[in-house]
């Protein structure tokens, strides 16, 4: 089989995309093919192909840390039967490879981190026991998988080996009476239970996965209006990060 050299433009490896997911896929090939070729773009976090272009303009990745990769071969489908028949073929990107040894010559590793803080939990207005409340983000697809009891979740190495993103709520007086103390929840890792879309413990479900934090709230925060922001911001560099905000009723 001949395989292709594909260069990898963009984005650059470790692009963080803040706020939104948008970003523009770029490839080339290194010399012209000797054959038609159709190519495909993944992200590990997308259940679905995001474009079939070697120039993919306006394309939105999901949220969380992801591997992005390209492929390119001379056979439209991705069934058995046309695998067996590729003859050209060639792949762009990928996840980083642990050393040693070192990566073949030219590998182009690409994994993109997108935050964005979106609140699920909860609703606008809400009212919030200091004792015991339940706050829900929009979460990455694969930051947890089925544990062995086929019922729970539990944090998916697969992802976390790339995951970047730490999730933070923060809890400010809104209005009187002043004096209120305000106060950072950032819950540890084990504390933040993932839902999945698809539920198999009843009818239902949220329209997304969530990560959900179900606790105390900070000590010393007073009751009536604050305002609760969701911070989603980068673990290398906690400048980098999205925010969303709401007020709330703490009692």
């Amino acid at each position: 089989m001949a395989t292709l050299t594909i260069n990898w433009l963009s984005p650059a490896n470790g692009t963080r995309l803040v706020g939104n997911g948008t970003v523009r896929l770029t490839a080339a090939l290194a010399a012209a093919a000797p054959v038609p070729l159709f190519y495909k773009w993944y992200s590990s976090l997308a259940p679905d192909p995001l474009g079939t272009a070697l120039d993919q303009q306006g394309v939105v990745l999901p949220v969380g840390s992801q591997v992005l990769t390209l492929a390119a071969k001379d056979q439209l489908e991705d069934t058995p039967a046309a695998m067996q028949a590729v003859q050209t073929a060639g792949m762009a990107g990928g996840p980083p490879l642990p050393g040693p040894p070192p990566p073949p010559v030219g590998y182009q590793p690409c994994v993109v981190h997108v935050l964005i803080a979106q609140q699920q939990e909860p609703a606008a207005s809400a009212t919030l026991q200091r004792g015991q409340a339940t706050l829900a983000a929009l979460a990455p697809l694969h930051w947890g998988r089925k544990a062995a009891d086929g019922v729970n979740y539990e944090p998916n190495p697969a992802y976390h080996a790339l995951n970047k993103l730490r999730y933070l709520w923060r809890f400010a007086p809104a209005g009187p009476p002043a004096g209120r103390a305000s106060g950072v929840l950032q819950p540890a890792p084990g504390q933040l239970r993932y839902i999945a879309v698809k539920s198999e413990q009843g009818n239902t479900y949220p329209p997304v996965p969530l990560l959900r934090y179900s606790g105390p709230l900070p000590a010393g925060l007073g009751t009536g209006s604050y305002t609760l922001t969701l911070r989603v911001e980068h673990m290398d560099g906690a400048a980098v990060g999205h925010e969303a905000s709401l007020q709330v009723n703490l009692t």
